[in-house]
This record gives C-alpha cells, structure tokens and sequence, in this order.
C-alpha cells in the first residue's frame, strides 16, 4: 500500500510539472510559481529583416532647376540567433546569445542622363550602387524572474554586450567627356567605395514582460538597451579608369579612428507556444519543454555609421543610424530538475 501510495504520489508531481516549461532563454514565463531548479536550456531564431539606414543616396536626377534624389531600398534578409544558458536558484537564469545578420542591395539608375552622383559630382551616367551590412552582436546577462499576480510575470536582466556594425557603400558611374573641351574626348569609368567599422562593448539591460493565456500559450513583450564604448574607423576608395589614356588611378581617404559612444535600443513583441514533459528518477523530478516563438522585432544603433560624403577639396563625412525591423521564429528546448 505504502509502494502504492509513493508512485501515485511521484505521478501526480511528473503530472504538475509537465504542465509547466520553465526558464528557457527567450521564454522563461513558463513558471507559475516559484520551484528552486537547476536546469539549461538552448535555442534558434531564423529572422527575416530589413536592414534600415538613412545615408543611402547615391545619385539625384535634375528636373525643372530641382534635384530628385534617389537611393537604395534595402530587400529582406535572413540572420539568426543562437542562445543558451542555464537556470538556477528562484527563477535565475544566466543567458548568452549571439545575434548575426549580413544584409545587402544594389540599385541601379535608368537612362537617366544628366546626372549629380555622389563622390564625383555631375555629368555622370550608367549610375549603379550597392550596400552591404554586417552586423554581429553577444551578449551575456543575468537575469531574475518575478511573477506578479497570474497571469503576468516580469523578467528583468542585465550584463554585457558586443556589437560589431560594418556597412560598405559602393557607386559605380560613367562620365562621358566627349563634350568637355578641358579634356581629351573620351570614358572614364569610376569604382568608389565608403567603408565604415564600428566595434564597441557596454552594459545592458533587458526587460521583458510575459501574459500568460494559458498554461501553454504566452505573449511576450520585451525591450534591451545597450550602451556601446565604440571604436569607428572611416575610409574612402576609388578608382578610376581612363580609357582614352589607357591609365588607372587609385587613391584612398583615411580618417583618423574615433572613439564614440553608440547607444542601442531594441524591442520585440510575439507569442510563444510551449509543450512540456517530464519524467521522475532516482535524482528528483526532471521537467523539459520545446517552446515555439513567433513575432515581430526592431533594433537601432545610435549614430553607428559614418560615411564619405563629397568629393571636396576638405573631405568630409556624416554619422547615420543603422537599424532593422521583421519577423522572427525560434525554437527552443529547456531542461531541468526540482
């Protein structure tokens, strides 16, 4: 009767907990209640996103003594995110995730004629451009989740960051000098590139906050910020081809690094649809879940781009934003025991 009593007693504790998915990396809502456990969990995002910066123009069209500026769209691309890390104590958890995205478009111009195109100025044709981002960004926090009255519980975070921002702009153009009396008639086809790398570290926090519908299923609203102790290096590349001399011309614009501070915001909102198990054993109760997350993000780093600007007799350059916004899906497993 005793034996009896015991595995009904260990069946009704696999029962609670399999109805619970505890602390998992981007999910960790899953409790209901506070249960001292030890445990890891580790995960996946793919996330389709557009790449978001304001200094993308690259050649503007003259109408009627007025400039029609035009630049580059960016499409959607894949990133991923990868995460892991483990739970301890009352509701502690300690994260680390490193978050990858290569980004780029290219635009072209018509048979516009009469162009202004930037790094060389007008009379320009056949103006095409390209724009690349690379960005990776690790972070390691720790974090403590409070449940507030059901359904909701608030996570709060903190730790350190890393952020690597890179983003090269490249115009390709045509001048025809056929009409110009200064010079010999003929082509002259330029390749220029504005290259800008930015690599910071700095503290960040991160706030999430959960609404449970039910046992399973889950909203989530989460924000982080980071404050980035940069390092930005800015350069410039052309080269020219002159076809009537049968002559190239290479040079490049160096600036001196800068040592700025980039500030970083970011928040994303979705759902999550958790499934959990356990099982009993010889070491205590083991809960696992497999969550499933789906949603929407945007991010932004301050002031993270420096570009080329003119081609002045004094070069010079202008700071611009970088940013992304799209959808995200993940999956991730959690694993532990009470």
């Amino acid at each position: 009767m005793n034996t009896f009593f015991k595995k009904t007693a260990i069946s009704i504790v696999v029962l609670g907990m399999t109805s619970i998915a505890f602390a998992g990396a981007t999910h960790r809502h899953t409790k209901v209640s506070p249960i001292q456990t030890n445990g890891y969990f580790i995960g996946v995002e793919g996330l389709d996103l557009r790449a978001m910066n304001g200094d993308l123009d690259f050649y503007a069209t003259v109408s009627n003594s007025s400039y029609h500026v035009h630049n580059i769209s960016m499409d959607h691309d894949w990133g991923w995110r990868l995460f892991g890390g483990l739970t301890f104590g009352d509701n502690d958890d300690l994260t680390l995730s490193w978050f990858r995205l290569r980004s780029s478009s290219s635009e072209g111009s018509s048979s516009d004629t009469a162009l202004r195109v930037r790094f060389i100025g007008s009379g320009a044709e056949d103006v095409s451009a390209k724009a690349t981002f690379d960005i990776d960004e690790g972070s390691v926090v720790l974090g403590h989740t409070i449940h507030l009255n059901n359904p909701w519980s608030v996570r709060l975070a903190g730790g350190l960051t890393f952020a690597r921002v890179d983003s090269d702009l490249r115009i390709n153009s045509t001048l025809n000098n056929s009409n110009t009396v200064s010079l010999q008639p003929g082509i002259i086809d330029f390749s220029q590139v504005s290259k800008s790398r930015m690599r910071g570290w700095g503290p960040r926090t991160e706030v999430d906050v959960i609404y449970n519908i039910n046992q399973n299923l889950a909203l989530f609203a989460k924000t982080n910020a980071s404050l980035l102790v940069a390092h930005r290096d800015v350069s410039f590349d052309s080269f020219e081809f002159i076809t009537f001399e049968d002559n190239e011309i290479d040079f490049e614009y160096d600036f001196p690094g800068r040592n700025v501070v980039v500030p970083k915001l970011g928040m994303r909102l979705g759902v999550s649809y958790i499934l959990g198990f356990g099982q009993a054993g010889g070491e205590g109760v083991a809960a696992s879940s497999f969550a499933l997350s789906a949603g929407w993000q945007v991010e932004s780093y301050i002031h993270a781009i420096e570009r080329y600007r003119a081609f002045d007799d004094i070069p010079n350059t202008t700071v611009s934003n970088f940013g992304d916004h799209g959808l995200f899906l993940g999956f991730t497993y959690s694993t532990g025991w009470m």
